[in-house]
């Protein structure tokens, strides 16, 4: 059963994604894609995963919000008059099929904090009996981030620098852009 909390907010995902979906003006379709980050990002903390939630917030949210909009305003001048968008009714009718999929799906994961869960059951009992000895490290979940998970915590970096460097790399070019075509 879903907590009452994460049915409002998986319902408000949903209706922010259809909203979205349906725009007619990019800008306003853009601010609902903003707004769905967010509340993913608030699924993501309150099922108990801060890493996701955080990077959600951070690059979808907010770097992708802010690539998007200096898109829209470098190209809006070059796109002449805007059109509504053709297809939101099947990219709903997709969008909410995929959505049943996925809840579907989810049915068949362990309930949220079950003790017999395999994370519960096998990794995490290794990670706190020994994981003091094999990492050196004091702090447990400092541990697990840098030494266990080390690669997977490094290919995360790697990803926020490549996606930091791109929209420095972008959105001068498309601040650029449109002031050239202003003079």
């Amino acid at each position: 059963m879903i907590p009452p909390l994460d049915a409002v907010l998986l319902v408000l995902v949903v209706a922010s994604a259809a909203a979205a979906l349906e725009g007619r003006d990019p800008l306003a379709a853009l601010i609902l894609f903003g707004v769905f980050s967010f509340q993913c990002a608030a699924f993501y903390a309150l099922e108990g995963a801060p890493d996701v939630s955080f990077t959600e917030a951070a690059l979808g949210a907010t770097m992708a919000t802010v690539f998007f909009v200096a898109a829209i305003h470098g190209t809006t001048p070059m796109l002449g008059p805007r059109h509504p968008p053709k297809g939101g009714r099947f990219s709903l009718a997709v969008l909410l099929a995929a959505g049943a999929a996925l809840g579907l799906a989810a049915r068949g994961l362990p309930v949220t904090g079950d003790p017999e869960a395999p994370a519960a059951a096998h990794v995490s009992p290794r990670y706190i009996e020994r994981g003091a000895e094999e990492t050196g490290a004091r702090n447990l979940v400092t541990g697990v981030v840098v030494d266990y998970r080390g690669y997977d915590t490094l290919g995360e970096a790697f990803v926020l620098l490549t996606a930091g460097l791109a929209c420095l790399l972008i959105i001068p070019a498309a601040w650029l852009g449109r002031r050239e075509d202003a003079s």
